[in-house]
């Protein structure tokens, strides 16, 4: 902060805004300036009388007004004072309290907070520390108990935070989870002749009627073989998928139950199903569902296999029921037959919509548009960002700045040199580029310099005369 200051000090001079008398000289210093009554006048600086001949002029103890501000200590000097400043202070009078937070010269923890005060600073620890503000450690809010993480959800400690993610088989944002119904989305495991019954961070799988085991796998029961039909004698026993019907044998005709002899098939009076293959057996006949049907021959209707999730479509394609089969159709942002599908790599292949100033990175089933660095906007329309304008460029504080597309350039103003992002005052008067006459004193400053007459010479420093006595 105290490097700023000079950098932009005050000239109080130049300025007119000095407290020296009317027969004194003001010399500009860094942060304030000095005061020094002419030749042929004697005081302080601030006060000069016309020096008497015959006498000495006497010294007049500054100090005695107290001038310095802030508990700091005056020394008397010849025609003037010096002041020893307080910790905490600075300046000509340790008018100025020195900021140690924005100057980085305090001792606050990096995990702190920190406040200046008069002559001082505090240090706070932040949000998720805890300590005296010079060392903060992290709380665990996890290990406290201290966190918000639903009891469903696994809380990890982090610097200064914590964060909650829902646990397997639960969904949300970690404060809030709520229980996955695999059943219902289709991310369980089980047959395609099983039920599924969701149960809180799980499920049960259940074979249907007509089928046994795990759920998982589940087989038909064949009630034939067991012998646990109604079938007549004159009747086959069919088993089928999760149950059996009974068929007259040929030439005969009933319910299977009960049997007479008659081909139906033959003379058409079967009641298969117009979606059915009609068999004839011995004295009767068998009815069965054609392939993408399902029912017991008599009644038969077409199976969703996009609903029951026997499909053969990828699992980036959307599945179309049709009568007694199914399409597979990729969805957008993949290519394919739809059994098979990959993603398209729209950066890759130009069908993106970023803008010309912004990177395209490719995403599974689509992609994202980020605008460059020195650019602003959504991706899709990138703007040039002016660093001069909104402050965020690098120059020197006594730099020019000039936005270009995309950056931006520095360049140090008149009376200073460097690279533009660190510039330091040119002295004129040790380079020897000066303008003051050879009967002048040089005196530098911040950005350029001063001509002042030496003793004996008036003048305006640039062009100096000798004094006529």
């Amino acid at each position: 902060m105290l490097k700023q200051l000079f950098a932009s000090d005050i000239d109080e001079c130049s300025d007119d805004v000095h407290n020296c008398d009317v027969n004194a000289d003001c010399t500009n210093t860094e942060g304030s300036h000095n005061c020094t009554c002419k030749k042929g006048y004697t005081g302080d600086g601030k006060s000069c009388q016309v020096a008497l001949a015959s006498s000495k002029p006497a010294d007049i103890d500054e100090c005695a007004s107290t001038p310095c501000k802030n508990g700091g200590s005056c020394t008397d000097q010849i025609n003037g004072y010096s002041c020893s400043c307080q910790p905490g202070f600075y300046g000509s009078y340790c008018e100025t309290d020195i900021d140690e937070c924005s100057d980085d010269v305090h001792n606050c923890d990096v995990n702190a907070d920190c406040t200046n005060t008069e002559g001082s600073h505090n240090c706070t620890c932040k949000k998720g520390y805890i300590g005296d503000g010079k060392s903060c450690q992290d709380i665990d809010e996890c290990k406290d108990s201290d966190h918000a993480c639903d009891a469903n959800a696994n809380c990890t400690n982090a610097n200064g935070s914590h964060y909650c993610t829902c646990k397997e088989r639960y969904t949300g944002n970690g404060q809030s989870c709520q229980d996955i119904d695999e059943c219902k989305d289709g991310s369980h495991v089980r047959d395609i002749n099983a039920n599924c019954t969701n149960t809180e961070g799980s499920r049960n799988c259940t074979c249907k009627e007509g089928y046994n085991g795990d759920g998982k796998s589940c087989q038909d029961i064949d009630e034939c073989k067991d012998d646990d039909h109604a079938c007549d004698a004159n009747a086959n026993c069919i088993n089928t998928d999760g149950s059996h019907h009974c068929i007259c044998k040929e030439r005969y005709t009933g319910s299977g139950e009960s049997c007479q002899d008659i081909d139906e098939c033959k003379d058409g009076s079967h009641v298969c199903n117009m979606n059915a293959n009609c068999t004839n057996s011995e004295s009767s006949h068998s009815c069965n569902c054609k392939e993408g049907y399902i029912g017991d021959g008599k009644s038969c209707q077409d199976i969703n296999e996009c609903k029951e999730g026997s499909h053969v479509c990828d699992v980036n394609a959307n599945c179309t029921n049709t009568e007694g089969s199914h399409n597979c159709n990729c969805k957008e942002g993949y290519i394919g037959d739809g059994n098979s599908c990959q993603d398209i790599n729209e950066c890759k292949d130009g069908s993106h919509i970023c803008g010309v100033n912004a990177n395209c990175t490719n995403t599974v089933g689509s992609h994202s548009c980020t605008c460059k660095k020195g650019y602003i906007g959504n991706g899709r329309s990138c703007q040039d960002i002016d660093e001069c304008k909104d402050g965020s460029h690098a120059c020197d504080g006594n730099a020019n700045c000039t936005n270009t597309n995309g950056s931006h350039h520095c360049s140090c103003k008149e009376g200073y040199n460097g690279d533009g992002q660190s510039c330091q005052d040119i002295n004129e008067c040790i380079d020897g580029d000066l303008e003051c006459d050879v009967n002048a004193n040089c005196t530098n400053t911040e950005g350029s310099h001063n001509c002042n007459c030496k003793e004996g010479y008036i003048g305006d420093g640039k062009s100096c005369q000798g004094v006529m006595y």
